[in-house]
């Protein structure tokens, strides 16, 4: 399977799938959401915005789990910059997933705080220890890979943007630290002018796997810092 770069904005898609989503045509929109994914899986600005969207159609479906699912995909390979849109909608599904827990999402997003303040030399795969601050919440989140796991074997690694795709995939799938992995190849052979993409797909995997931003931020300023 091959990809191509992506496309000029993802606007339409977008706008068909909110009609389905106020239509109450919640496993139209999510097989909608799910192929565009597959379309291009290195587009990552465009398969978060699916992510998202199917989040949202879970929760209006009334299925909390599969919303906070999809609610940690989206988390694993939005944008660094949008981070905090991540977080917001992770604690949106948390409160639904868990009605009878009145703390949860003050404890993720007390978590989400202190992380991302945390000092820049962290080590980029480690969440910063506070033990105020009990055991992570988003790594106690499971992500269902069984809408990706096809799409991930088919993926043949040939060139940077198959490297691309696939590390993507992997972020979506939950297996955030074979992401890690595969987007390190992909920076080894991107061409000069998917460098900077090439190191905030790392980021993102970086992100994921220590469940807060100050890492994976940690690394960007690393690659940014004179040798």
């Amino acid at each position: 399977m091959r990809y191509g770069g992506p496309r000029n904005g993802i606007g339409a898609e977008l706008r068909a799938m909110q009609i389905l989503l106020d239509s109450q045509r919640y496993s139209d929109l999510d097989k909608l959401a799910l192929d565009e994914i597959f379309k291009n899986p290195g587009y990552s600005k465009g398969i978060a915005a699916m992510e998202k969207i199917r989040a949202q159609a879970f929760l209006a479906a009334g299925d909390a789990p599969s919303a906070l699912s999809a609610a940690k995909a989206y988390y694993a390979v939005v944008p660094l910059k949008i981070t905090a849109d991540a977080i917001d909608l992770v604690a949106l599904c948390l409160a639904a997933a868990h009605p009878d827990d009145s703390t949860i999402v003050q404890r993720f997003k007390d978590q989400q705080l202190a992380w991302a303040a945390s000092a820049p030399t962290s080590q980029p795969d480690q969440t910063p220890a506070d033990a105020a601050l009990g055991d992570p919440i988003l790594a106690s989140i499971p992500v269902d890979p069984k809408p990706f796991d096809a799409a991930i074997a088919a993926v043949v690694l040939n060139d940077y943007a198959q490297f691309a795709a696939k590390g993507n995939l992997l972020l979506l799938a939950g297996r955030v630290s074979e992401a890690h992995s595969v987007f390190n190849k992909a920076a080894l052979i991107a061409p000069s002018a998917k460098a900077g993409e090439a190191y905030e797909n790392v980021a993102r995997a970086i992100r994921a796997e220590s469940g807060c931003v100050a890492p994976a931020n940690a690394y960007i300023l690393s690659i940014q810092s004179p040798k």
